[in-house]
């Protein structure tokens, strides 16, 4: 069946129920087991980590729900054990894996339900529990669903062992399922559900349904109708048997991926997006194959590797990247060659934000605990279905109006915006509905900070990033780009404050937004002269720069953009660690060598000839001066046409580079300046306002013109003083927006004639001060004359000509 892009807006206007639709895929690829299936039976005889209990049970904590704007389900295979480092908060279900169904509707093997410490931990922190039912026989599923009784038998089992559990519903998971068992699958859904609500109010029911129905044998529309969720299994698509290696969860890029089934699902549950849970893998594989090149012939069965084992042996052994499907993969050869094709954080992200895109309920996991105590794929479920408000950046509309904008936290009912003057002191903050804030009328040259929170069923988010942007006549020549997103104590996520105190103090208008705006294509980079980016310390956990933020920067220095990059692991992540093509983008597009991890010393100087030359040796922070320890500044090298503008002092490393040309595929001349250490831990702030400076200044960024005109000249008195004429008038101190002015001069005009017929020509004298005697003699006894005053800055705005208000003019008698 071919994509359906297009069908999804029309959803809305279809008349017509897809409940009788069948797909004619064909058959499901021979010897095909599912995941689920195989790991099922890989641990089977296997003793469950988990012994039932007899202490009491604890009930769901209604109050305690977890801090997320959709549904996330993770899966608890019996066999995987220390479940005190699930992050609860990151969680809304949890799928306890699993109890067995026989053909007659009783239950076999029940693998250590109810698990009662889990369950307690999980009611405690307003995670509810759900028991997954399986049976993976097509023999088994036609006993069970052809017969009202055998079915009626299931649901009165599970009823009970669910009740036992004190838990809060069921998943079913029937893999083989046959075609002519379709309607007797959405009836036994049907009666599961109705039983379930009936017996426990608030129950959650959901089946587990495939990536892709060769048969047609799954009715997505009446099975959607009929729970609270299809749990596709979004997984797979290369399986352990596989005849080629390949993405076991490709995002694009093949006949049958996740984009292919979210399409499918949209179409075929008429448009129940919020019915559908794509679940993610965890895991991966690693077959024996013929080369090193993707999609090389398998020679025989793919073993299955947890994120936690494959993720580092993707870092020994040189991770890459699969930009058709956009999934990591490593080739090792140990006598023969072998892959593994697995999904990291990145990988994962990229999906999240296609289902936030196509509203989806939200994601499940196969399985938790596969990533052990990492922390990384718990970042990207935070970042894309945490209920702080992603996309945020900060624009000038000119005229001193800025604009704040973020992207929809789904379920939130309001959000707040915190505001401040210095990013450190905020306010009280302020309740608003929409996703788009105006702030107006500000200061010229003021910088003003933002962060936002949403509220989500009376719940405050804790307030995210703090992004800053300064205030402007006209549209911003500079990007700040806030990627430091490393999850740490000692981010304090605020550290845009001294990249926007620098160029501030060079008179630079910017603006700001977080890196995930510019992947999600909210912000051009191509917009603005100059992009500074912020890494700080982010490295291989936390992805210095991911895939999709390659993309973006490369094509903006193809056009001919400037980028000041700025952090301590930059290098260390993209090539010491990264793949082929992270190597090939630092080398290529940052122009960049990396020589080594730590450069041993805190401070850093001018090279000769550089942009830096004359600048004596400065410090960036070892922890004692206000930001965080740098630690392991990267220590760097010239690459391809770039040249060394700045060393470590006392060493022979090198902290930075600069470069000014053309970069492969690029159309103009672009400038990059590469740094081993993050700008905001320079100090003090004359050093590093120096480096911007320099900076700014190679990339041609100039301060922002004042086209303000001041405020007109006010309290204009004129007398005589004997023969002379003495005029006074208020000294001119701000602009028409009410910043701070540098007057230039007064300008001050004397006609005879009527008050609108002043021209330049009657101007008679240029003063730098707010006063000015008029010689004696002029304008002459018994003439009448009048006087008009005009400020002008020093930058040759003219304010209008004082007006007639009180004693303007004055006329000799």
């Amino acid at each position: 069946m071919p994509r359906v892009a297009s069908v999804i807006a029309a959803f809305s206007v279809l008349a017509v129920s897809h409940a009788a639709a069948q797909r004619n895929l064909g058959l499901p690829p021979e010897g095909f087991r599912s995941v689920h299936q195989a790991e099922l039976e890989a641990h089977r005889g296997e003793p469950p980590v988990f012994v039932p209990h007899v202490w009491p049970l604890a009930p769901l904590a209604r109050d305690r729900g977890p801090a997320l704007s959709r549904e996330v389900l993770g899966y608890y295979p019996y066999w995987v054990s220390g479940y005190s480092s699930l992050r609860w908060d990151l969680l809304s279900t949890l799928a306890y894996f699993c109890v067995e169904a026989n053909g007659d509707g009783s239950l076999g093997a029940l693998n250590g339900w109810p698990a009662t410490g889990l369950i307690n931990e999980a009611h405690l922190n307003g995670v509810r529990v759900v028991l997954t039912v399986t049976c993976f026989s097509s023999a088994t599923i036609t006993s069970i669903l052809n017969s009202p009784a055998n079915r009626t038998n299931l649901v009165s089992n599970l009823l009970a062992q669910v009740q036992a559990g004190s838990a809060d519903g069921v998943n079913v998971d029937f893999e083989g399922m046959p075609l002519a068992q379709r309607d007797n699958l959405t009836l036994f859904m049907q009666e599961l559900s109705s039983t379930f609500y009936a017996a426990i109010p608030g129950s959650h029911i959901t089946i587990a349904t495939p990536a892709v129905d060769w048969s047609g044998a799954f009715d997505y529309d009446q099975l959607a109708s009929a729970c609270d969720g299809l749990m596709v299994m979004g997984y797979d698509y290369f399986w352990s048997g596989a005849p080629t290696t390949g993405p076991v969860a490709p995002l694009d890029g093949y006949s049958y991926d996740v984009t292919w089934t979210v399409n499918d699902y949209l179409y075929y549950t008429g448009g129940q997006n919020e019915k559908i849970i794509l679940g993610c893998p965890y895991y991966g594989f690693d077959w024996p194959c013929t080369g090193s090149l993707p999609g090389a012939s398998t020679t025989g069965a793919g073993t299955a590797k947890t994120f936690q084992v494959a993720e580092p042996l993707a870092q020994a052994y040189g991770k890459q990247w699969h930009v058709p499907s956009s999934t990591p993969w490593y080739a090792y050869n140990s006598g023969s060659w072998h892959q593994c094709w697995y999904d990291d954080w990145v990988s994962l992200g990229a999906k999240y934000n296609l289902f936030v895109t196509q509203d989806l309920q939200g994601a499940g996991i196969w399985a938790l605990r596969y990533d052990s105590n990492r922390v990384e794929l718990w970042d990207a479920l935070d970042r894309y279905f945490g209920t702080v408000p992603r996309d945020l950046r900060i624009v000038n509309e000119g005229e001193g109006d800025l604009r704040v904008s973020w992207a929809a936290v789904k379920g939130a009912t309001s959000y707040r915006l915190y505001q401040s003057s210095d990013g450190v002191n905020f306010d009280g903050g302020t309740q608003v509905a929409d996703t788009t804030v105006m702030l107006p009328d500000l200061p010229i040259g003021l910088v003003h900070y933002v962060r936002m929170a949403s509220i989500v069923a009376g719940t405050e988010s804790p307030a995210g990033e703090v992004l800053g942007a300064r205030a402007s006549v006209l549209p911003a020549s500079a990007m700040v780009v806030h990627a430091f997103d490393r999850r740490w104590s000692g981010n304090t996520r605020d550290y845009i404050r001294q990249h926007a105190s620098s160029l501030a103090n060079l008179g630079i208008a910017f603006d700001a937004c977080s890196n995930e705006t510019v992947v999600d294509g909210r912000v051009a980079l191509g917009d603005y002269e100059a992009v500074d980016w912020i890494t700080g310390n982010e490295s291989t956990s936390d992805e210095s720069f991911a895939w999709g933020e390659q993309e973006m920067l490369t094509d903006y220095l193809q056009a001919g953009g400037a980028v000041v990059l700025s952090g301590s692991e930059i290098g260390y992540d993209l090539e010491s660690q990264g793949s082929a093509s992270d190597q090939a983008f630092y080398h290529d597009y940052l122009k960049t060598d990396y020589t080594g991890d730590d450069a041993g010393v805190y401070q850093a100087q001018g090279s000769a000839g550089s942009i830096f030359a004359g600048v004596t040796a400065f410090g960036f922070d070892n922890g004692t001066h206000g930001t965080y320890d740098v630690a392991y500044p990267d220590r760097l090298s010239a690459y391809g046409g770039s040249s060394v503008c700045l060393t470590y002092t006392g060493t022979a490393y090198n902290a930075g580079v600069q470069f000014a040309g053309t970069v492969p595929g690029g159309s103009a001349p672009c400038r990059v300046v590469s740094l081993g250490f993050p700008l905001e831990t320079v100090y003090a702030s004359a050093a590093r306002d120096t480096l911007f400076s320099r900076i700014m200044g190679f990339f041609g960024v100039a301060p922002e013109p004042d086209v303000v005109p001041p405020e007109a000249v006010g309290d204009l008195v004129v007398t005589a003083s004997g023969a002379d004429l003495l005029l006074a008038w208020s000294a001119v101190t701000q602009d028409t927006l009410g910043s701070a002015e540098t007057m230039g001069h007064y300008t001050v005009y004397r006609t005879s004639g009527a008050w609108s017929a002043i021209t330049p020509a009657d101007s008679v004298a240029a003063v730098p001060t707010a006063g000015w005697t008029h010689p004696a003699g002029v304008p002459g006894s018994g003439l009448a004359a009048y006087y008009a005053v005009k400020a002008v800055d020093q930058e040759g705005n003219s304010a209008a000509i004082s007006s007639r208000s009180g004693s303007i003019s004055f006329a000799l008698p």
